[in-house]
């Protein structure tokens, strides 16, 4: 009887420990109390939790990217400058027409050190208006205004600098009006991407800025030459392939009939009219380039004669 009342006794104790473990887990997991938790051994529990807070770690990392992304769109200009369309970049050396006049820009640097532009344009005034003289003004993207400063004023070649460019800048555009002359202003438009970058732009007296602009004219032409070189050897390349062509074609007449021969002899006569064509570029190339080179002579005759009026 002792023996029984002993037995019952732990059985009732392990069913109130039971029921506390179950309360403390049903408060652990947030479960209703009609159901039973039964927890496996510890290696199971800690590969759960590794996945639970793998899962977490990725939500996370879900979040943050996606939140990210959004800061990023909403803010970049706050940081990062937006760009105007490239289509309204002003090119180097291309001719823009404005109130029967042309205007070409031989070059457009900028030096992020100084943070200052220099421009140089060539003016052709074909109105004959005697209206020679010209006011800039210069804006970047965000219609900030910028400072100019006009170095050299003649009647078809001016030089001007921009000031005060801002650190961060992705845009500029300078604004040219003739002056005493109800006109549209003429913009012209330069990038960070499409800019001549340099250490240094030095102001320079008229004599040094004249020396400049002659000294970058012979590096324009000698461009040009060796642009009309390179298409000459391609002409010539061309003429040799061609002439190949031509002996296959004569090779195989021997194995035609008349009808196909016929036929081969109409394409080696376009085949011979375009080498003669080709040879007729090459010769008019060689003539171009004889006058580039006269005119490198006669440009940098103009620096001698300058330099030694200037002493």
């Amino acid at each position: 009887m002792g023996k029984f009342n002993r037995q019952l006794v732990n059985e009732i104790k392990k069913e109130k420990e039971q029921e506390s473990a179950q309360l403390k887990l049903r408060e652990k997991y947030e479960v209703p109390e009609d159901v039973m938790i039964v927890e496996k051994d510890n290696m199971i529990k800690f590969s759960v939790r590794i996945i639970a807070t793998l899962i977490k770690i990725k939500i996370g990392i879900i979040i943050f990217l996606l939140t990210g992304g959004y800061l990023f769109f909403f803010t970049s200009t706050l940081w990062m400058p937006p760009s105007a369309d490239a289509s309204y970049l002003t090119p180097v050396g291309k001719e823009v027409i404005w109130d029967d006049r042309t205007i070409t820009i031989n070059r457009w640097q900028y030096s992020k050190e100084q943070q200052e532009m220099e421009v140089e344009i060539m003016v052709d005034n074909k109105s004959y208006d005697g209206k020679n003289k010209y006011t800039f003004s210069a804006v970047e993207l965000r219609g900030n205004k910028l400072k100019t400063a006009v170095k050299v004023s003649d009647e078809d070649w001016i030089v001007v600098q921009i000031k005060d460019i801002p650190r961060r800048w992705s845009d500029v555009s300078l604004r040219m009006n003739v002056d005493g002359k109800n006109t549209t202003t003429l913009k012209l438009y330069t990038n960070l991407n499409d800019v001549s970058n340099v250490k240094k732009i030095e102001s320079l007296d008229y004599v040094g800025y004249k020396n400049k602009r002659f000294s970058n004219e012979i590096l324009i032409y000698e461009k040009e030459i060796k642009d009309n070189q390179k298409q000459q050897d391609n002409l010539r390349n061309e003429n040799n392939e061609i002439t190949k062509e031509i002996k296959k074609i004569q090779q195989e007449k021997v194995y035609q009939t008349d009808s196909q021969k016929q036929e081969s002899d109409s394409k080696i006569a376009e085949a011979q009219n375009n080498i003669t064509n080709n040879e007729k570029t090459i010769n008019e190339l060689d003539g171009d380039i004889n006058e580039i080179r006269q005119r490198i002579e006669m440009t940098k005759k103009q620096i001698q004669d300058l330099n030694a009026s200037a002493k």
